[in-house]
Protein backbone atom coordinates (compact mmCIF):
# COMPACT_ATOMS: atom_id res chain seq x y z
CA UNK A 1 0.00 0.00 0.00
CA UNK A 2 1.37 3.77 -0.93
CA UNK A 3 0.54 6.19 1.21
CA UNK A 4 0.69 9.72 -0.61
CA UNK A 5 1.14 12.97 1.31
CA UNK A 6 0.38 16.28 0.05
CA UNK A 7 2.43 19.39 1.45
CA UNK A 8 1.09 22.81 1.57
CA UNK A 9 2.85 25.93 1.69
CA UNK A 10 1.48 28.62 2.51
CA UNK A 11 3.31 32.03 2.28
CA UNK A 12 1.44 34.79 3.97
CA UNK A 13 1.89 38.57 3.56
CA UNK A 14 1.55 40.05 7.22
CA UNK A 15 0.89 43.97 7.41
CA UNK A 16 1.13 45.81 10.44
CA UNK A 17 1.24 49.72 11.60
CA UNK A 18 3.76 50.90 13.58
CA UNK A 19 3.18 52.79 17.26
CA UNK A 20 6.16 54.66 18.16
CA UNK A 21 6.51 57.07 15.88
CA UNK A 22 8.59 60.46 16.66
CA UNK A 23 8.13 63.34 14.37
CA UNK A 24 9.28 67.11 14.30
CA UNK A 25 9.81 69.90 12.33
CA UNK A 26 12.56 72.21 11.96
CA UNK A 27 12.80 76.16 10.90
CA UNK A 28 14.90 78.77 9.16
CA UNK A 29 14.42 82.29 9.43
CA UNK A 30 16.40 82.86 6.34
CA UNK A 31 17.03 86.56 7.39
CA UNK A 32 18.10 86.75 11.03
CA UNK A 33 16.13 86.03 13.76
CA UNK A 34 18.39 83.15 15.06
CA UNK A 35 15.73 81.95 17.80
CA UNK A 36 13.51 80.31 15.53
CA UNK A 37 16.41 78.38 13.99
CA UNK A 38 17.51 77.18 17.74
CA UNK A 39 13.99 76.06 18.62
CA UNK A 40 12.69 72.83 19.03
CA UNK A 41 9.34 72.26 17.77
CA UNK A 42 8.47 68.39 18.57
CA UNK A 43 5.50 68.83 20.50
CA UNK A 44 3.57 70.65 18.06
CA UNK A 45 0.40 69.26 16.88
CA UNK A 46 1.44 69.20 13.40
CA UNK A 47 4.07 68.78 10.52
CA UNK A 48 5.04 71.53 8.66
CA UNK A 49 6.25 71.48 5.44
CA UNK A 50 6.15 75.54 4.45
CA UNK A 51 8.24 78.54 2.67
CA UNK A 52 6.31 82.15 3.38
CA UNK A 53 7.61 85.13 3.94
CA UNK A 54 6.69 87.94 6.92
CA UNK A 55 6.52 91.50 5.65
CA UNK A 56 5.46 93.18 9.55
CA UNK A 57 10.21 94.30 9.94
CA UNK A 58 10.84 93.76 5.97
CA UNK A 59 10.75 90.74 3.76
CA UNK A 60 11.61 87.59 5.85
CA UNK A 61 11.29 84.24 4.74
CA UNK A 62 10.83 81.18 6.94
CA UNK A 63 11.42 77.97 5.47
CA UNK A 64 10.13 74.53 7.36
CA UNK A 65 10.55 71.07 7.07
CA UNK A 66 9.83 67.67 9.18
CA UNK A 67 11.18 64.60 10.03
CA UNK A 68 9.63 61.78 11.22
CA UNK A 69 10.89 57.63 12.33
CA UNK A 70 10.44 54.53 14.08
CA UNK A 71 12.12 52.53 16.37
CA UNK A 72 11.18 49.95 14.36
CA UNK A 73 12.09 51.30 11.43
CA UNK A 74 15.69 52.40 12.23
CA UNK A 75 16.71 48.88 13.93
CA UNK A 76 14.67 46.32 10.98
CA UNK A 77 15.35 48.69 7.43
CA UNK A 78 17.37 45.98 5.89
CA UNK A 79 14.74 43.35 6.00
CA UNK A 80 11.57 45.62 5.18
CA UNK A 81 10.19 43.98 1.96
CA UNK A 82 7.20 47.00 1.58
CA UNK A 83 6.99 50.26 3.85
CA UNK A 84 4.43 53.09 3.59
CA UNK A 85 3.87 55.90 5.69
CA UNK A 86 0.23 57.24 6.41
CA UNK A 87 -0.52 61.21 6.82
CA UNK A 88 -3.61 63.09 7.16
CA UNK A 89 -3.90 66.96 5.72
CA UNK A 90 -4.38 69.57 8.04
CA UNK A 91 -7.16 70.86 5.67
CA UNK A 92 -8.32 73.14 7.93
CA UNK A 93 -5.82 75.40 8.57
CA UNK A 94 -5.47 79.01 6.94
CA UNK A 95 -1.23 77.30 5.44
CA UNK A 96 -2.12 74.07 4.03
CA UNK A 97 -1.89 73.18 0.44
CA UNK A 98 -4.29 75.14 -1.76
CA UNK A 99 -5.12 78.03 -3.93
CA UNK A 100 -2.66 80.69 -3.16
CA UNK A 101 0.00 78.63 -1.30
CA UNK A 102 1.17 77.46 -4.97
CA UNK A 103 1.84 73.45 -6.31
CA UNK A 104 3.03 72.41 -2.84
CA UNK A 105 4.90 69.23 -4.23
CA UNK A 106 7.50 67.07 -1.58
CA UNK A 107 10.26 65.36 -1.80
CA UNK A 108 10.78 62.68 0.75
CA UNK A 109 14.61 61.69 1.70
CA UNK A 110 15.87 59.18 4.07
CA UNK A 111 17.67 60.59 7.25
CA UNK A 112 21.28 58.78 7.54
CA UNK A 113 22.22 60.56 11.18
CA UNK A 114 20.25 59.91 14.26
CA UNK A 115 18.11 62.38 15.76
CA UNK A 116 15.77 63.62 18.80
CA UNK A 117 12.33 64.28 18.74
CA UNK A 118 12.80 66.27 21.75
CA UNK A 119 16.56 68.10 20.61
CA UNK A 120 16.37 68.41 16.70
CA UNK A 121 16.54 72.04 15.45
CA UNK A 122 17.31 73.54 12.25
CA UNK A 123 20.86 73.79 13.78
CA UNK A 124 21.73 70.40 14.33
CA UNK A 125 19.06 68.72 11.63
CA UNK A 126 20.21 64.90 10.81
CA UNK A 127 22.01 64.96 7.35
CA UNK A 128 20.28 62.87 4.49
CA UNK A 129 21.05 60.69 1.43
CA UNK A 130 20.44 63.61 -1.49
CA UNK A 131 20.83 61.06 -3.94
CA UNK A 132 17.74 58.66 -3.07
CA UNK A 133 14.58 60.45 -2.74
CA UNK A 134 10.76 60.15 -4.06
CA UNK A 135 8.28 63.39 -5.02
CA UNK A 136 4.57 63.14 -3.69
CA UNK A 137 1.87 66.06 -4.61
CA UNK A 138 -0.27 65.97 -2.06
CA UNK A 139 -3.06 66.98 -4.60
CA UNK A 140 -3.21 63.58 -5.92
CA UNK A 141 -4.80 62.98 -2.21
CA UNK A 142 -7.97 63.22 -0.50
CA UNK A 143 -7.74 63.93 2.83
CA UNK A 144 -5.05 60.93 3.68
CA UNK A 145 -1.62 60.42 2.22
CA UNK A 146 -0.59 57.08 1.88
CA UNK A 147 2.99 57.44 0.43
CA UNK A 148 4.74 54.31 -0.84
CA UNK A 149 8.84 54.38 0.68
CA UNK A 150 9.79 51.26 -0.42
CA UNK A 151 11.86 52.54 -3.28
CA UNK A 152 14.15 54.89 -1.19
CA UNK A 153 14.62 51.68 1.47
CA UNK A 154 15.42 49.25 -1.74
CA UNK A 155 18.15 51.96 -2.69
CA UNK A 156 19.71 53.19 0.46
CA UNK A 157 23.24 50.62 0.14
CA UNK A 158 25.15 50.74 2.92
CA UNK A 159 23.47 53.96 4.53
CA UNK A 160 21.81 53.72 7.85
CA UNK A 161 18.16 54.88 7.64
CA UNK A 162 16.92 56.88 10.88
CA UNK A 163 13.50 57.93 9.02
CA UNK A 164 12.65 60.35 6.49
CA UNK A 165 12.90 64.28 6.14
CA UNK A 166 9.81 65.93 4.10
CA UNK A 167 10.99 68.82 2.58
CA UNK A 168 9.12 71.04 -0.54
CA UNK A 169 10.80 70.52 -3.99
CA UNK A 170 11.00 74.09 -4.72
CA UNK A 171 11.33 76.61 -1.18
CA UNK A 172 9.43 79.56 -2.84
CA UNK A 173 7.05 81.77 -1.07
CA UNK A 174 4.17 80.85 -0.50
CA UNK A 175 3.85 77.09 -0.44
CA UNK A 176 2.93 74.90 1.98
CA UNK A 177 1.64 71.79 3.58
CA UNK A 178 0.38 71.02 7.33
CA UNK A 179 -0.16 67.21 8.57
CA UNK A 180 -1.51 66.04 11.65
CA UNK A 181 1.71 65.08 13.92
CA UNK A 182 1.81 62.61 16.90
CA UNK A 183 0.89 64.87 19.25
CA UNK A 184 -2.46 65.68 18.14
CA UNK A 185 -5.29 64.48 20.31
CA UNK A 186 -6.88 63.06 17.59
CA UNK A 187 -5.92 59.63 17.61
CA UNK A 188 -7.26 58.42 13.71
CA UNK A 189 -5.30 60.97 12.44
CA UNK A 190 -1.86 60.55 13.75
CA UNK A 191 0.83 59.36 11.15
CA UNK A 192 2.38 56.11 10.62
CA UNK A 193 4.15 53.75 9.04
CA UNK A 194 2.89 50.21 7.75
CA UNK A 195 5.38 47.60 6.96
CA UNK A 196 4.97 44.28 5.60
Amino acid sequence: MKLFFNIYFIVATVSFSSAQIIDASVCNAAYGEPHYNERNYGDYEYLSIVSWTANAHGVKQFDWFSFISEKYLQKNWKSISSLKLVLHKRSGHKYFAGGQYGENRLRIFPITDKWKESKVTWDNKPAINSQVSIEVNPRDFQDKLEIDLTPIIKKLGKDKCYGFAILLVEFNPNASCLFYSTDTEHKDLKPRFIYE
